[in-house]
């Protein structure tokens, strides 16, 4: 009896450790053609020997070209979504995390805005309502810098190695902009790391 109980067990925390995977219902299953691409961007994800040890980071940065106002206001009503592509045949996008507006997280508010109204800022360290550990938002002056990283269970487990080309697109619920980086190639994609850079020539 104790084994059968140590079987159960085992199997309850393997469902809760890999969910089924859903995707955000702001990320479409077919990437906007529109988005803004900028001149640096870099992407990287882990794939951790357990579901809590995944692990994404993701930047953008351009000089120009985004105002505060594309944003949207977080604080009050946008709500945001970090959105990969690639280009295998498996249902897309293939990995997504929300960051939801005017949430609640562990201890306060998850979004804030800083920086005299240049910067929005979200903080999910312990992921009370988001894969997303942090997702800044920042527009011009000193060009326009935005910066996701998360993991954790609620990532889902994307399956590595991806399928070239890979996209990301960082979309919201309010305003017609969203932003872009494609990856043709990487410095890494095996079963445990993907890695790829657009540098600025």
């Amino acid at each position: 009896m104790s084994h059968l109980r140590s079987c159960v067990v085992a199997m309850v925390l393997a469902l809760a450790l890999d969910p089924a995977y859903a995707a955000s219902a702001l990320c479409p299953a077919v990437p906007s053609p529109s988005c803004r691409e900028a001149p640096t961007a870099k992407l990287k994800l882990n794939r951790g020997s357990t579901p809590d040890r995944d692990k994404i980071r993701w930047s953008w940065r351009n000089k120009a070209g985004t105002t505060f106002a594309d944003f949207g206001d977080p604080t009050v009503g946008t709500s945001y979504a970090l959105c990969v592509y690639d280009g295998s045949a498996a249902a897309q996008p293939v990995l997504s995390a929300d960051a939801p507006a005017h949430s609640e997280c562990t201890f306060e508010e998850c979004w804030e805005v800083y920086a005299a109204n240049t910067v929005y800022l979200f903080v999910d360290g312990r992921h009370a309502v988001s894969a997303l550990s942090q997702l800044k938002l920042k527009s011009p002056p000193g060009g326009t810098n935005l910066q996701a990283r998360g993991g954790g269970v609620l990532l889902g487990r994307p399956a590595l190695p991806f399928t070239l080309p890979v996209r990301v697109q960082l979309r919201n619920s309010d305003t017609a902009t969203c932003w872009e980086s494609n990856f043709s190639s990487a410095s890494r994609n095996d079963a445990q790391i993907f890695k790829a850079t657009i540098a600025e020539r």
